[in-house]
């Protein structure tokens, strides 16, 4: 049996496998969800995936439509300050959806 080593006393001398420190602790693994609550959890994420892909759809559409309305009643000024809102618009959608 090997003598028990207090936390004030310290390990000096002592070898490592010689130390019998009784654990107050236990730790498990165990899954938090059951079956039903993660097929309610993935029908959400679902539902909420399409909503965001719908909302994605609307906006594009809707920004294409707003810029073929205003390319064909602007002058050439409008049209190039235009072309950059379009381009940083496209640029941050397509950095959002890549995580770039």
């Amino acid at each position: 049996m090997t003598k028990p080593v207090s936390f004030e006393e310290g390990l000096s001398g002592v070898q490592s496998e010689s130390v019998n420190v009784p654990s107050r602790h236990k730790a498990t693994v165990e899954p938090l969800e059951d079956a039903d609550d993660k097929r309610l959890r993935l029908h959400k994420e679902l539902v909420t995936f399409y909503f965001a892909m719908f909302l994605a759809v609307l906006l594009v559409l809707s920004m294409v439509a707003l810029s073929y309305a205003l390319w064909h009643t602007s002058n050439d000024a409008d049209k190039r300050w235009l072309q950059s809102c379009i381009t940083a618009i496209l640029g941050g959608l397509v950095g959002f959806f890549l995580k770039k």
